[in-house]
């Protein structure tokens, strides 16, 4: 017996010592065991490291908790080893048993200890089943939670899905629009060149024009002088002829009484009668005179009427231009509705992408403060549905109200359509009535022409200017209305402009609101993010708890294993009752996990279609900050295009103002023309009398002229015989050059070659000289021309002073002098003009090229600064990357420092495992190292943190 007991107690211990040995070998696998002496420096070792981690970022954490998943499931995979140890260590001790019969003692004893072990483990299995049934249970709610969750994030991907259908329309829209904008520029761009060229030839014009009519007015002043001299000589005559009518009755009264003075009185009418006819003859000369000058006014009423033709076409230009502006008016009115609509979708996009930027920004932050929130998950589930909930009803609320303002904007807009229709009719009744203007000005005309045929062809009588005077009272009155009509058409456009005033200032109270409502809709859509992280927040904390599950399944299959090794029956039932069980428990795990991968590949697909949003945004983005750049810069060109028109619409008015004036001074001088007329035919007869005698002088001054020509012809033939002398000294030049060549040919360089150099270039020197000679010449000669003009006119002036017997006539030749003067003058202040014009001219495309030439350096200056910052930027990562690569060398310093002073002994002893843990763990690194650079692809505004998190992992594996 005693044998038997110490055989058993010796079998005892032996189990013991393995079992305890066999746990310790596999425990020490993959962890360091610390000295006992170091607590305290191994507490401060880990502070250190903690720092170094927590400098690296909040990146590093998720690699972290991979790295602490992969050890659990190592250590478990030990316990399993373990569990194999022992059944081995078991079938030894079988194997080794003493074979005892059953009635001995101590095999009863050993038996009731079995039993007893037995029945203490179905007690500790059923417990278990029933903590396993209960945390199925709530598992399965949990599944149930996360299926409704799962569907709502569906329901929110179809939604997504729609809205990214709407963007990429809304894209094509802006791009056509685009172009269409582009198309509309480059045609007003060409309008306004044209209009430009047409308004500078319309002033050119407008200015010969009033050079024009300031030489008419100067006629006109010139006239009325002479002809107020006229009118003393007519008065002197008719009082002679009055004196000698009154003496004619005294001669007839006296004849009976005085019949001896007969003699006397007959040779006094003989002398009379012959002065009668010199007086005759003056003024048959006075006639002509009359006449002539007659011509000349016709002349210039002619010339006045051309005028006001001229004058009637500029006014249907510029009404033409006026429509042209109006048109271009319009045009901008419609770019700026287009403008504006695209501003509107611009913010719904830029909205949406700063919400997008949020809902990324709470993604990173709140991946940080997951462990902190694990166990406040089940209390926020129910919060975040009613959360969910209430914000669906105002999404939907909102949704509402912005239908409601779309049916307004739609509303106002057609409201704004017939405000547009009512500007265009109210503009065809001002183009109506300008034509009408036009129309009755032409009719003045034509009633003008005829008034003047009439008094030509009709003689000079008082019925006749009776009625000449009403036509001209009936014209004033018509222009009188067409005046009050003008100025009721002015009042109306007035009106039409406070109309619109009043119209574009209910479209700005309508943009805004149109900004408070995309204010709102903003709001809204950052909730609806809120929503989306949290259920992400769902899904992560879904797939900690199907790890939690996976755990607890092969902690199960661990315990079967202990339990197959029992001999009796009774407790392998039930273990494997409790086998089916776990296996329909797998079952069920392994169909949540597969809904759990499906989700999370749609999640990743969600993602990548989310990032691709992001991207189309940020294209969005700068499309749209180049098309407010271009409506700012067609704003400026609108603002001074309706600065022109103000001042096109300011010149109308002088203009308009003037030819009120000209009007008044033509009807004034229509009432003096007809006195004119009647003296003027006493005045050429005196005047042809005197044209006579100028006659004279002319011939004098032709032979004159012809003397000085015969001097003008001599210098000519002077000037070409010298030409004819340059000629040949040009050959003689030509032919010395040859001789040159010759010489080079035959005798090289050598010889008399410096000879003829000296004398062709002598020769070149006679030549410049004689050139400027010949130029000398030339302005001598015209400073001669120029000083014979004067000297002849000074002549003819002392000419007429001695010889002229009127006053009439020396005022006369002094205009037509001073005219002629005045005309030189002109035309040398013409040239001057046209000289500076084409020094602006070069001076303009000067500096055009200029231009042209900076905008070139400014292009080659701005890709310089992008090349610069490029470089820039790429300096900054460097040195990121070798900054983490420092700070992790420097850990690894410290660390391998510490190994060194052996405050860590590996446990580890074989190489071959120490390689394959290695091996395994650079897998693991470059399997995170992809993920991070396909994020880094996917989050493009994440780059910064991304590239620290692949610089510490690519420095690990290094």
């Amino acid at each position: 017996m005693t044998e038997s007991t110490e055989v058993m107690n010796e079998l005892e211990n032996d189990m013991l010592t393995d079992e305890e040995e066999a746990l310790e070998n596999d425990n020490t696998h993959f962890m360091f065991i610390r000295d006992p002496a170091d607590k305290s420096e191994s507490y401060e070792y880990n502070q250190e490291m903690n720092s170094s981690c927590y400098s690296i970022g909040t990146e590093t954490e998720t690699y972290k908790n991979c790295s602490e998943s992969i050890i659990s499931l190592e250590q478990f995979e030990n316990v399993n080893n373990e569990n194999m140890t022992s059944q081995s260590t078991n079938n030894t001790l079988k194997n080794q048993q003493i074979v005892l019969a059953s009635d001995n003692p101590i095999m009863a004893k050993i038996q009731n200890i079995l039993k007893l072990q037995l029945l203490k483990q179905k007690e500790n299995i059923k417990k278990e089943i029933l903590t396993l049934s209960g945390v199925i249970k709530t598992k399965e709610k949990e599944k149930s939670s996360t299926v409704d969750l799962i569907k709502s994030a569906n329901c929110r991907v179809t939604a997504q899905k729609k809205l990214l259908r709407d963007f990429h329309r809304m894209k094509v829209e802006l791009e056509t629009a685009k172009q269409k904008l582009k198309k509309s520029i480059e045609q007003q761009m060409q309008r306004y060149k044209e209009m430009f060229a047409k308004t500078a030839d319309e002033e050119k014009k407008f200015s010969i024009l009033k050079r024009q009519i300031e030489c008419s007015r100067g006629f006109l002043n010139e006239l009325t002088k002479y002809e107020k001299e006229q009118e003393i000589t007519f008065n002197k005559c008719n009082q002679t002829k009055y004196q000698a009518k009154q003496y004619k009755k005294k001669l007839l009264n006296n004849q009976q009484k005085q019949d001896l003075l007969l003699l006397s009185l007959t040779q006094e009418n003989l002398r009379l009668e012959d002065r009668i006819k010199q007086l005759g003859e003056q003024a048959e000369a006075k006639y002509n005179e009359s006449e002539l000058l007659r011509q000349k006014v016709m002349d210039n009423s002619i010339g006045l009427d051309a005028i006001n033709k001229d004058n009637a076409k500029y006014t249907l230009l510029w009404n033409e231009v006026i429509i042209c502006i109006q048109q271009c008016e319009k045009s901008s009115q419609k770019k700026i509705k287009d403008l504006q609509e695209e501003k509107c979708k611009y913010h719904t996009l830029l909205t949406e992408y700063y919400s997008y930027k949020r809902s990324s920004q709470d993604e990173c932050r709140k991946n940080d403060e997951l462990q902190h929130f694990l166990n406040k998950f089940t209390q926020n589930q129910n919060n975040l549905q009613n959360g969910f909930n209430t914000c669906l009803e105002n999404f939907n609320h909102l949704r509402d109200k912005y239908f409601n303002i779309l049916k307004m904007t739609e509303i106002q807009n057609q409201n704004l359509d017939e405000v547009i229709f009512e500007q265009q009719s109210i503009q065809n009744e001002l183009n109506k009535l300008l034509r009408l203007k036009n129309n009755i000005s032409n009719q003045k005309l034509m009633y003008e022409d005829q008034i003047l045929e009439e008094y030509n062809n009709q003689s000079i009588t008082d019925n006749y200017c009776q009625k000449i005077k009403s036509n001209i009272l009936d014209l004033k009155k018509k222009n009188n209305d067409n005046e009050s009509i003008l100025v009721k058409i002015e009042n109306d456009v007035c009106l039409d402009q406070i109309k619109l005033k009043q119209y574009r200032i209910t479209t700005y109270n309508l943009e805004k609101q149109i900004k408070e409502l995309t204010k709102d809709l903003d709001q809204q859509d950052l909730n609806i993010d809120t929503l989306d992280s949290k259920l992400k927040k769902l899904n992560t904390d879904i797939q900690i708890k199907s790890n939690m599950i996976e755990s607890e399944s092969k902690e199960l299959e661990s315990l079967k294993k202990k339990h197959e090794v029992g001999d009796v029956m009774t407790p392998q039932m039930q273990i494997d009752h409790v086998r089916s069980k776990i296996n329909d428990v797998e079952k069920e795990t392994n169909g949540i996990k597969q809904h759990c991968i499906q989700n999370q590949n749609q999640n990743v697909k969600l993602l990548n279609e989310k990032n691709k949003q992001i991207f189309e945004l940020n294209k969005m983005r700068e499309y749209d900050m180049q098309n407010l750049i271009k409506s700012r810069k067609l704003d400026y060109e609108i603002a001074s295009l309706s600065k022109e028109v103000d001042q096109y619409k300011r010149t109308l008015t002088y203009m308009r103002n003037k030819v009120v004036i000209y009007n008044e001074v033509f009807g004034k001088n229509k009432g003096k023309s007809s006195q004119l007329l009647n003296e003027n035919e006493w005045i050429q007869s005196s005047a042809l009398v005197e044209l006579k005698e100028n006659e004279k002088q002319c011939l004098e001054y032709m032979d004159h002229l012809k003397s000085l020509q015969n001097e003008l012809n001599e210098i000519k033939k002077t000037y070409i015989e010298k030409q004819r002398e340059s000629k040949s000294w040009d050959a003689k030049v030509q032919s010395l050059i040859e001789i040159k060549t010759e010489l080079k040919n035959k005798q090289g360089i050598f010889g008399d070659i410096d000879a003829t150099q000296k004398e062709i270039h002598k020769k070149q020197i006679i030549e410049s000289r004689l050139k400027k000679i010949l130029d000398k010449i030339m302005m001598d000669l015209e400073k001669c021309i120029s000083k014979r003009d004067t000297i002849y006119n000074k002549f003819a002036a002392k000419n007429i002073r001695s010889n002229s017997k009127n006053d009439t006539k020396q005022k006369l030749l002094k205009t037509l002098d001073d005219m002629r003067i005045m005309i030189r003058k002109i035309k040398t202040k013409c040239k001057k003009i046209d000289k500076d014009i084409s020094d602006a001219q070069n001076y303009k495309m000067e500096l055009e090229c200029k231009l042209a030439h900076l905008s070139d350096k400014f292009t080659e200056v701005e890709q310089s600064t992008d090349d610069l910052i490029k470089s820039i930027k790429d300096m900054n990562a460097l040195k990121l990357k070798n900054f983490y690569k420092l700070n992790y060398k420097q850990n690894r310093i410290k660390f391998l420092d510490d190994v060194r002073k052996e405050k860590y002994r590996l446990l580890i002893k074989s190489e071959s495992k120490m390689n394959e843990v290695i091996m395994a763990q650079s897998l693991k690194n470059s399997n995170l190292i992809t993920v991070v650079e396909s994020l880094k692809n996917d989050f493009l505004y994440l780059d910064v943190e991304l590239t620290r998190l692949l610089l510490t992992l690519k420095s690990i594996n290094d």
